[in-house]
């Protein structure tokens, strides 16, 4: 009886072990990273990056590059130069260059999500120049799928790029009242890639862009830290550098003008050097209040020029269709510049060195 019953349970996955086209992976060439750039009104050109393992233990990187008019067609394309099938299963990154997501890259996105080989995590990014070039690079001895797919999580976890990957992006871009953003990748030179900072989208075309050096203040208002640092100037001539800094907002509306947003920001975080002689209890007071005014500043600029350019990248539209009944997303586009949005931020100095 147990064996009748070990056959029963075994004979459905036999089935359906069948039903699974098997790939041996010498036998096929795994794509890693895909861009693609904008040639004329209706011409692209789609680069495969592709990551050939060889016997010496070392990485060769490899690109397959074909011209089309169409999105279905530029992979079928590229097979025809590709001794071994291209298969999607391993991508790990999708590089937009900026030209080309100014026309939209939703069709583009939406066909890396419809392909079940895909995992939801990889990451997409605009470039700034070529994608092609950038990914024909040579990053170093792991290969340049895994520099740029590594360049990007640690910078996610640990500095000033927002949360960003394939699931995310579609959630954002599905939902009333977010628009979307990714980062933008710039070559240095043929062996240096840098994060340059951050382009934001209107429906699915890329609009904006923040640069690197408003990217801390960017993610505090769409994202949270949970590691990140700052460098502050203070009095006298000195500097400070909090580190280990982590933060969360929340939005409230004004009870009596609907119109009047403000959105609190907590920071917090510890201070690692400073430049002058004591770190005294007045000077860690001073660097909080230093930090919140610099804070309240530069994203009260932020906010503003969304306003002006008609973007909500932070999802104040989102907020407020969870607060309104019968929420009319037309109606709040269209009053979306004359809201009176307030940045108040709340510093907080948890650890220091020595305080005297």
């Amino acid at each position: 009886m147990k064996i009748i019953r070990v056959f029963l349970f075994c004979a459905p996955l036999l089935l359906l072990a069948g039903c699974v086209e098997p790939e041996i992976i010498d036998d096929v060439n795994i794509i890693v990273g895909a861009g693609f750039d904008k040639v004329e009104e209706d011409l692209f050109i789609g680069t495969y990056l592709v990551q050939d393992y060889l016997p010496d233990q070392s990485i060769k990187n490899i690109t397959y590059i074909s011209e089309s008019t169409l999105r279905r067609s530029v992979l079928s394309d590229a097979q025809k130069q590709s001794s071994e099938p291209l298969v999607t299963g391993g991508i790990r990154i999708v590089v937009f260059e900026e030209k080309f997501a100014e026309n939209g890259i939703i069709d583009f996105i939406d066909a890396f999500q419809r392909d079940a080989t895909v995992g939801s995590r990889i990451f997409l990014t605009t470039s700034r120049g070529s994608a092609q070039e950038l990914l024909k690079g040579e990053y170093g001895s792991r290969g340049n799928g895994n520099y740029l797919y590594n360049l990007l999580s640690h910078n996610i976890n640990d500095r000033d790029i927002p949360e960003s990957n394939l699931h995310l992006f579609l959630h954002d871009f599905y939902q009333e009242g977010k628009d979307v953003y990714l980062p933008q990748l710039n070559q240095k030179s043929k062996k240096q890639v840098e994060i340059s900072g951050m382009t934001i989208f209107k429906d699915d075309s890329a609009v904006d862009f923040i640069e690197k050096d408003d990217m801390f203040y960017f993610k505090l208002l769409v994202d949270k830290y949970s590691s990140g640092y700052f460098n502050v100037d203070l009095s006298k001539d000195n500097e400070a550098s909090v580190h280990s800094i982590s933060s969360k907002h929340h939005f409230k509306i004004d009870d009596r003008d609907r119109d009047k947003l403000t959105m609190h920001i907590d920071v917090k975080g510890i201070v690692k050097e400073f430049t002058g002689d004591k770190l005294t209890e007045q000077i860690v007071k001073e660097i909080e209040n230093a930090v919140q005014k610099k804070i309240e500043n530069e994203c009260s600029q932020l906010v503003q020029r969304f306003q002006e350019k008609g973007t909500d990248p932070i999802g104040i539209g989102k907020y407020y269709r969870t607060q309104t009944r019968g929420f009319d997303l037309k109606k709040f586009k269209d009053n979306y510049t004359n809201l009176d949005i307030r940045i108040e931020a709340d510093v907080t100095i948890e650890e220091t060195g020595v305080v005297d």
